[in-house]
Parts: structure tokens; sequence; C-alpha cells
């Protein structure tokens, strides 16, 4: 069985102006993919819009995830994309005791709901059309938790419970879903988002090194081309030494 090529296939990608979701972005496009990018409108998002890779050139939708009017502007872009990639995502690291409450409906609302509310718009377009996959960016924090992401974590165990009701749910439906769940990745806004002195002490004491963005690209790439009879349900790659 051979892989299956994304060459002209609309891929629809979420916070895909930097970290992860900037590295996927470029992959598909590289491969000869349409890519629709729906991000906060800033400077990254601008500077992708004027990208040229291998003679693609980007949609890129500029607006909140968690606004419900940003959301219907973009539910027919959403709804023709035969690939999507749920990228978009926030984290706030501190200890349990020291946690804002305001940060949990933050984290909630973009990681979770909005990721919901983006997966159900394309899922119907998918099953209309009897074909389509979706792909989600969780964690490895999906399945474990380390000290102060406890509601970071909530809300990628969240996604993965997502994942597995839509393998489920879309069973003979012809729509594919795959979680990938990277460890610590270098390069994205996510560690700039969390100032607490605990969350820095415990970053400088790791014995590993981050990944770099397109480490998980890789990952992606390769589950968004396996053969079509094949549906690969969850990636997990990490940094050489972390558990």
């Amino acid at each position: 069985m051979s892989e299956v090529p994304v060459a002209g296939k609309n891929v629809f990608v979420t916070g895909g102006s930097s970290g992860i979701g900037r590295a996927c972005a470029l992959a598909f496009a590289a491969q000869g993919a349409k890519v629709t990018i729906a991000a906060l409108p800033e400077d990254d998002l601008a500077e992708m819009e004027k990208r040229d890779v291998a003679g693609n050139r980007f949609r890129c939708l500029g607006g909140d995830l968690t606004d419900d009017r940003f959301l219907e502007d973009i539910n027919g872009d959403v709804r023709n994309a035969d690939i999507l990639l749920n990228s978009a995502g926030m984290a706030i690291a501190a200890p349990f005791l020291d946690n804002d409450p305001d940060d949990w409906d933050r984290m909630f609302a973009i990681n979770v709901r909005a990721t919901m509310r983006i997966t159900l718009a394309a899922a119907r377009g998918m099953v209309d059309r009897g074909r389509g996959h979706i792909i989600t960016i969780s964690s490895a924090l999906a399945h474990a938790v380390s000290p102060n992401t406890l509601c970071y974590a909530a809300t990628k165990h969240a996604l993965a419970a997502m994942h597995q009701g839509i393998r489920l749910e879309l069973l003979g439906k012809g729509v594919r879903s795959t979680e990938i769940r990277p460890g610590l990745v270098w390069h994205t806004k996510l560690g700039s988002q969390s100032t607490h002195p605990a969350v820095r002490d415990h970053a400088t004491g790791r014995a590993y090194e981050g990944m770099d963005p397109d480490d998980v690209a890789r990952a992606v790439l390769f589950a968004a081309t396996a053969p079509d009879p094949i549906e690969l349900d969850v990636i997990e790659i990490k940094p050489l030494g972390q558990l």
C-alpha cells in the first residue's frame, strides 16, 4: 500500500501562525496542499499570509476562535476541509494552589470548546462527502499530569476523549481521526504564557531538550499520508529522555 498524497487537498489549520500549527501549515503547503489558517490577527499571521511555499499561498483568516461570530464566519471553510488540523491552544501553568480560575476558563474556551465547535463543523462536511481526516494536537499530558499543569492537562484529557468519541461515532462514515501527543516542544508561544517562578524552576531542572515544531509536523504528515485503509489512532512523540 502506498502513501496517500495531500497535494490539492483542502487543509484547515487552527493556530497555524506560530509553533506547531505553523510548522504543520508549512509542511502541508510544501506537499502541494491548499492550506487555510485561522489564528489571531497578529504579526505572525500577517507574515504567513505573505509566504509562498512551492508556489502555494496561504489563505489566512484572522480572528478569535473563542468568538462564536468568528466561528460562524469561517464555518464554510471548515466544512470544506479535507483535513482539519486542530492546533490552536494555550497553556498557563502554575501550582494548583496558586491557580486563577479565570485562566481555567480561558484555557477551556480555546483548547476544548473552540476545538470541539470547529471539529463538529468539519466532521459534518466530511460525513456528507464520505471522506476526511481530523487530526488533533493534544499532548503527552493527555494521559499523565506533570507538576503545575493540572488545568492544561485536563483540557488535553478532554481532547483525547473527543478524539476517541469521534472514532466511535464516525465509524464506517469514511472519516479518519488521529490524536498527536507531543512531549516538550521548544519555539512555541506556550512557554511565554506561564510566568510563575515554580514553572520556570521546573523547566530549568529538565534533563532533556525539547523538540522542534518541525518534528511534530513530520508526525502529522505521516498520519495524513497513511494509506486509505489505515487509521492511525494515537501518535505520541517525545524528546529522548522524557518519561
